[in-house]
């Protein structure tokens, strides 16, 4: 799964020189006429594969040569929505292209468009030789990409625990974990007492003691609830709303729930106001992650156990498995969970690598297979 300088799956792959003239910022790639055209034979090409799963998606793995020589794996595909046609290029190293041809943004007579006539055409003839070679051996692309993609550039799949000694830093540590398994236990159900009613003045004083025990700040303590409640994304607005009304609290809810109304860290740590549906009296629930705010999620947690407020932790089972190392951890280059260190050169993080690479369960290339047309069969 390393990277390489040998020779590539087909002749002729793009090089750094093909993409020295491309915009850059991340932004949508408007092109000329003749560009577009380039582009849409580039996606007629990739038509030409089975779709994969749903609508027009179609993707391929190619290679380019990059510095001194080392390849770079780059994930081509197509994007059509209604009258957006688009095609995407990108790699796990950060470096990305979409080219479009119409943006749903941007005015038409705005539009400053691109020419890139030569990359495209470069592109096209290495798509094209791709997918030819796929339709005449679809298993030998799937062999090709299970020996020669790296690590960087694949999914998998491990159990925590069995990866800890080779990757310590995905182990979740929290002060007094004894004490916060316990917590998360006694927290996984709804709890048989609650309110029966909830107003915007009960929800904030619950609110003022999350906040105060996430900033750790006597000085909070002393303000009233409003006060504290003022500093939530919403608590400006306290004033069109009458604290003691259950009506107002609906109304509230309604207005700015869509607008993190909920939140003690913006998106990260949240507090709801539920229902239970057998009872029909109100209790809260704490959302947090525990990567980066489990200390903090923990620590409110236990402010409100204390206050004798009735609640449940979002997600307990996931915790308490992450915490025991039980959980599954999954790799991948598209999505924010975890991410084999890179070796820049030292032996022991390489070892550590490679140890990793052999403990993780890979998930297999799936099969691209040309479409077989009715007159094929």
């Amino acid at each position: 799964m390393a990277n390489r300088t040998k020779s590539t799956f087909c002749e002729s792959p793009l090089t750094l020189r093909d993409f020295r003239y491309l915009p850059h910022g991340g932004e949508t790639i408007l092109l000329d006429n003749k560009s577009l055209e380039l582009m849409y034979g580039i996606q007629e090409t990739l038509r030409t594969l089975e779709p994969e799963g749903v609508d027009d998606v179609r993707t391929l793995l190619i290679e380019t040569i990059g510095k001194k020589g080392q390849i770079v794996w780059y994930k081509v595909g197509i994007r059509i929505y209604k009258d957006i046609h688009g095609l995407y290029l990108e790699s796990y190293q950060g470096e990305n292209y979409y080219f479009a041809n119409k943006d749903k943004w941007i005015e038409e007579d705005s539009i400053n468009k691109h020419c890139c006539r030569h990359f495209l055409d470069r592109l096209w003839s290495y798509v094209s030789a791709t997918v030819g070679k796929i339709s005449h051996a679809p298993k030998s692309y799937t062999r090709y990409l299970e020996e020669h993609v790296p690590y960087q550039e694949r999914e998998g799949s491990v159990v925590r625990s069995k990866i800890l000694s080779v990757l310590p830093e995905v182990k979740i540590e929290v002060s007094n974990q004894q004490q916060v398994l316990d917590l998360l236990k006694r927290k996984q159900d709804i709890p048989s007492n609650g309110y029966d009613s909830m107003t915007l003045r009960q929800y904030i004083e619950v609110w003022k003691i999350a906040y105060c025990a996430y900033c750790q700040s006597a000085r909070l303590e002393q303000e009233s609830a409003e006060a504290v409640f003022r500093r939530s994304n919403q608590g400006h607005i306290l004033s069109e709303y009458d604290l003691e009304s259950q009506e107002d609290f609906a109304r509230w809810n309604h207005d700015c729930s869509p607008y993190h109304c909920y939140d003690i860290v913006y998106v990260r740590v949240n507090l709801y106001p539920e229902r239970n549906p057998q009872t029909g009296q109100w209790y809260f629930e704490l959302v947090f992650g525990l990567s980066a705010y489990g200390e903090a999620g923990f620590r409110i947690a236990d402010a409100l156990e204390k206050a004798g407020v009735p609640f449940v932790i979002g997600g307990t089972e996931e915790k308490l498995a992450a915490l025991l190392g039980e959980d599954t951890i999954y790799f991948s280059p598209d999505s924010m969970d975890y991410h084999l260190p890179y070796p820049y050169g030292d032996k022991n993080v390489a070892k550590r690598i490679e140890q990793a690479i052999s403990l993780i369960k890979w998930e297999p290339f799936k099969e691209k297979r040309p479409i077989v047309k009715v007159s094929d069969k």
